[in-house]
């Protein structure tokens, strides 16, 4: 299905759209996080397509964005697209990697979730099993930002009382 999307030219209306509205927030921060589920949940073939459609230069723009909602999915999207080997180069030479440990170090996980959990209610479980390989990945920043989603969850979850999502999280992951 996401495949589908992404044949559709649904990447290319994405892009288009936030180019038109540089200045609003709000589509910026939407653009970063049809990006990241676009990555999060697309399989091999779609992200080789997420990558021959550049999608990693646009991402170093939405990550270099002040809103910090827009940075962080547009970083995790890259972690995403990064942490699958074949694709290391590509996202390596667009420099966003570089932008997301200082996002990382510069933010509390906890604090980050009650200050911006209204932008993600918390995530369902087969997004967060999606995560579950970055932390496996050979790339520190894909390792960084998956924990760091875990533990922002971890706080959106406590807060509405659904901590047993986190019991139930698979252990057969996702093929990315």
């Amino acid at each position: 299905m996401i495949f589908s999307l992404i044949e559709s030219d649904v990447i290319e209306h994405i892009i288009l759209t936030f180019k038109r509205a540089t200045g609003c927030p709000d589509i910026l921060r939407h653009a970063a996080l049809g990006m990241a589920n676009l990555a999060l949940y697309s399989c091999f073939e779609g992200k080789k397509k997420i990558i021959q459609k550049k999608v990693p230069d646009w991402l170093f723009f939405l990550a270099s964005q002040a809103d910090d909602v827009t940075r962080y999915y547009a970083c995790l999207a890259t972690c995403t697209l990064a942490s699958v080997k074949e694709f290391e180069p590509a996202v390596i030479k667009t420099g966003t990697l570089k932008l997301v440990e200082p996002f990382l170090q510069s933010h509390d996980p906890a604090t980050f979730a009650l200050e911006h959990g209204k932008y993600s209610q918390g995530r369902p479980k087969d997004w967060l099993e999606r995560l579950l390989p970055m932390l496996k990945s050979s790339r520190r920043e894909a390792r960084s930002i998956a924990a760091f989603h875990f533990t922002f969850e971890a706080k959106i979850k406590k807060e509405q009382h659904k901590l047993d999502v986190f019991e139930t999280l698979s252990t057969h992951t996702p093929q990315i």
